[in-house]
């Protein structure tokens, strides 16, 4: 059964070696997304947190828009400053 096997071994290597390079390339290929989709992610991260860094509070809406009344509140607050582009 040995013998049979190392000669159907011989006889298809190049079918075996195919093979391999498919499983090597294919688990590559999925490797490469995942660390490129990591390093794109942690990027939009940090690029995001560097918006908000010399903020101290922020008021955001829910799902219903922030009235009128409370943004002039908020703006008339001593050290309030409407937002910059940076």
């Amino acid at each position: 059964m040995l013998r049979l096997t190392l000669r159907t071994l011989r006889a298809d290597a190049l079918r075996l070696l195919l093979s391999s390079l498919a499983v090597v390339l294919g688990v590559a290929f999925i490797a490469g997304t995942l660390i490129f989709t990591d390093g794109m992610r942690t990027g939009a991260y940090e690029r995001a947190g560097a918006f908000d860094r010399h903020t101290d509070l922020g008021v955001y809406a829910g799902k219903r828009p922030i009235p009128l009344a409370l943004v002039d509140r908020v703006r008339a607050s001593t050290g309030c400053a409407p937002p910059t582009a940076s």
